[in-house]
């Protein structure tokens, strides 16, 4: 059986641009196909509303997450800050409902005791400590 010759493609003018059909077509139009060429988005909405943590709600982003992951110490901060401003707390009051419980990598007394800020090295230790029922914790 003898083949048929393969046959070019017909080529349209437009304007006195001419194009080919196919992967090997190149653009009419002078201007850039896409926004990868200028680096430029190609939608019309910025970054931002695109739900990617854009610049501007980097802060913002980050404040979320801390509140998700330490719930109880976030409330316990927001409630400080309510009555005493942007002045930050010295350190927590810590009285326990059982002699000696441990949380957070401290012993608790019975008896009120104050710890200064310092010695607490992780928010995951304030969150342990302040989400533990048998502890009573106030900032101070």
């Amino acid at each position: 059986m003898a083949k048929a010759p393969k046959t070019k493609a017909p080529i349209e003018e437009a304007e006195g641009n001419t194009e080919t059909s196919g992967s090997a077509a190149a653009p009419v139009s002078d201007a850039p196909s896409s926004g990868a060429a200028t680096g430029t988005n190609s939608t019309d909405e910025p970054p931002e509303s695109e739900g990617q943590g854009g610049a501007g709600n980097a802060a913002g982003s980050a404040e979320s997450e801390f509140r998700a992951k330490f719930p109880r110490f976030s409330a316990e901060l927001d409630a400080w800050k309510a009555e005493h401003g942007d002045e930050l707390p010295a350190g927590l009051r810590i009285r326990s409902k059982v002699e000696g419980f441990r949380r957070g990598g401290i012993a608790h007394s019975k008896a009120e005791v104050d710890h200064p800020i310092e010695a607490f090295k992780s928010p995951e230790q304030l969150e342990a400590i302040f989400a533990e029922p048998k502890l009573k914790v106030e900032l101070i």
